[in-house]
């Protein structure tokens, strides 16, 4: 698939989404635009600068309003709540490891901190379906009090589910460059995040999630490299 193939492609399930939000009067883009341009940044990878260079570059016969790249990026910033569209239901069980994903491996929910934050203060995905699922998590969540009822811990080996998020951070770390992010600001860190995940989303299901004579449901998106 080529860029131009991947960009008129993605823009589809995007303005699916986020069809019905209006466009501010002054606005260059709409918010269909604004999200395609996040979730294709998320799945090229690299810095801003370059990011807008080649955008500007190549396509901006797509995007003829395109804003300078600082103003871009704060749009992204500054919208990165509409991602939350692109989420997926829980389901009864879930794996969490600075993720929420549900059985077949779509993202439920996530969040992020500095690398000093404790992984458990994250625990507030947990709770918000305590009495209604079930949430398997790695020893790396345990808390000495306040742990979530639906918590279960396991140890290493001790479930298979384990494979399931290790192939999403896969993923997300080899196919969208998830370490070789260089926002110097967390805001920005933070909407770069927030457009992996919907990137991912909208990638992984492209082909509908199948499942093979295992019934496991095989996920990838290195088809989609840019």
């Amino acid at each position: 698939m080529t860029p131009w193939d991947l960009i008129s492609a993605l823009f589809y399930p995007v303005d699916e989404q986020l069809h019905a939000l209006p466009k501010h009067p002054a606005a260059h883009l709409w918010p269909s635009e604004v999200g395609t341009v996040g979730l294709l940044h998320a799945r090229k990878g690299g810095g801003n600068r370059a990011f807008h260079r080649w955008l500007t570059r190549a396509y901006r016969s797509v995007l003829p309003r395109l804003p300078e790249r600082t103003r871009l990026f704060r749009l992204c910033k500054t919208h990165q709540d509409w991602t939350r569209a692109f989420l997926a239901a829980p389901t009864g069980l879930g794996g969490k490891l600075c993720l929420w994903l549900h059985q077949d491996g779509l993202v439920v929910g996530w969040d992020g901190a500095t690398a000093h934050v404790p992984a458990h203060t994250l625990q507030w995905l947990i709770q918000q379906v305590d009495g209604r699922r079930m949430v398997l998590s790695d020893t790396g969540f345990h808390a000495a009090a306040g742990a979530p009822a639906n918590r279960k811990l396991g140890q290493r080996g001790e479930w298979q589910d384990r494979m399931l998020v290790e192939t999403v951070r896969s993923m997300l770390t080899l196919v969208c460059h998830g370490k070789k992010v260089m926002h110097r600001v967390w805001t920005y860190f933070h909407a770069r995040l927030a457009c992996t995940m919907a990137a991912f989303q909208v990638l992984v299901q492209w082909h509908g999630l199948q499942p093979n004579t295992s019934g496991v449901v095989p996920l990838s998106i290195a088809a989609f490299s840019l």
